[in-house]
């Protein structure tokens, strides 16, 4: 089958989705648990070769393509807005989301938009403040109807933003803050692909590096966004081979709701210092030590399997040059430690009674997602009290107030508790919590 007869046959089962979707809601497109890839401006059109899931053309183009720019009869869904600036922008692509019948893809720009006048405008000059308000006021938008937003997408970001972890951090934050129970907001990522013409290793090492960052802060989808050059053949077999790892990983990265990321060092990024392992305000104390030559180059994102509390630890080698080896140590010794292959998706035992484990010749730009089983619910250091409200906990430590919302994944600071003492959980020295008995949306 050719490549444009695949994707009309993908799209025929994407648009029945959209049958069950009332009339008045945002339509979404919940593929289950692929991780989603696309291709924006990229590669020669091969797109199930190169293992894509759509691909984003000009609405003259043939039907069949899965996003437009515009009207498309055969497409799933229209690209309504890119980057917009001010809230009148934001106003008129939320207003377009809801009347585009099929799923409208409002793409915000990254956080160095908040260079621009047109920003500033709206947003203020403090780049951090002005871009949690500009991620506020798309999200926001959609708090009062009957559905969240269907997806928080920025981008284009490159590899050499020195804020493109914050950029991430505070995306997913935002995403979780205005997701639902049922319904969470998934984060869609549009990484900048290098240039054709720079080396093949180093192209593909500086694009692997911004999507396994991105699959690091909980991102769903991410979308490569490029200046329509072919690629050569070092090029598509490095694309087809990074398409291939995170259609691996996917049926477990589509379970886990984002925790926290760790660094060891903040290296060249800038807006990050908190997460780093020698902060002692850090609240997530799951991973005790990092060790190894190239321990500076080690970042993991620490994930929870929505519904269960599973905990999974994603490493990832931030270097783009040279593979290294981490000792990852525990703060509770754990029952077992299992690895998602990066090749067959499937669930591979590492260790049973340990308290760490090694990632062996992690290579350049490239990441390892491992489960951790034990009998910790939540990983919290300095814990003083626990009270429980519905679906939500509130945990009362030392640097504040965390409230975890359990329906939706979403973790937040607040200024002071609601409802009863906890009676499920119990906070133990050590900085750990465990559940006494099972609870309602946990």
């Amino acid at each position: 089958m050719s490549a444009i007869g695949w994707i009309r046959r993908g799209v025929l089962l994407v648009l029945l989705l959209f049958l069950s979707v009332p009339a008045n809601a945002a339509p979404s497109w919940n593929p289950g648990n692929r991780f989603l890839i696309g291709a924006w401006g990229v590669g020669d059109g091969r797109l199930q070769e190169d293992g894509f899931d759509f691909v984003l053309v000009p609405s003259g183009e043939s039907a069949g393509r899965v996003f437009t720019t515009g009207a498309g009869a055969d497409s799933i869904g229209r690209l309504v807005a890119d980057k917009p600036c001010d809230r009148a922008a934001i106003a008129a692509a939320v207003a377009s989301t809801r009347t585009t019948p099929r799923l409208a893809w409002t793409n915000l720009g990254p956080n160095t938009i908040a260079g621009d006048e047109c920003f500033q405008a709206s947003f203020g000059k403090d780049p951090d403040t002005g871009y949690d308000a500009y991620l506020e006021a798309y999200l926001a938008a959609f708090d009062a109807g009957p559905a969240p937003a269907p997806m928080l997408s920025f981008g284009p970001t490159d590899h050499a933003s020195p804020t493109y972890y914050l950029n991430l951090k505070s995306a997913a934050a935002r995403a979780a803050q205005h997701s639902r129970a049922g319904s969470r907001i998934p984060l869609w990522v549009v990484v900048r692909a290098p240039s054709a013409q720079d080396p093949g290793a180093r192209w593909i090492a500086d694009l692997r590096s911004q999507v396994y960052g991105a699959a690091a802060y909980g991102a769903k989808t991410v979308v490569y966004q490029g200046e329509g050059a072919n690629w050569d053949a070092a090029q598509q077999a490095g694309v087809q081979l990074l398409n291939r790892e995170l259609h691996a990983l996917g049926p477990a990265l589509m379970e886990l709701d984002p925790v926290a990321v760790f660094h060891v060092s903040t290296l060249d990024q800038t807006g990050i210092g908190e997460d780093l392992f020698e902060n002692y305000l850090r609240p997530y104390g799951i991973v005790a030590s990092v060790k190894g030559s190239g321990a500076a180059d080690c970042m993991i994102g620490y994930f929870k399997r929505a519904g269960a509390g599973d905990d999974y630890l994603f490493v990832v080698n931030k270097s783009v040059k040279s593979a290294h080896s981490f000792k990852i140590g525990l703060v509770s010794p754990a029952d077992s430690v299992e690895r998602v292959d990066r090749v067959s998706g499937e669930r591979v035992l590492v260790a049973t009674a340990v308290s760490g484990f090694e990632v062996k010749n992690l290579p350049p730009a490239t990441g390892e997602l491992y489960r951790i089983a034990d009998g910790v619910f939540e990983y919290l250091a300095g814990v003083n009290d626990v009270r429980e409200d519905g679906t939500r906990a509130y945990y009362v430590m030392n640097r504040g107030i965390l409230c975890v919302n359990y329906a939706t994944g979403a973790r937040s600071w607040v200024e002071r508790t609601h409802g009863k003492a906890a009676t499920t959980l119990h906070a133990e020295p050590l900085g750990v919590v465990r559940v006494l008995r099972p609870a309602s949306g946990r």
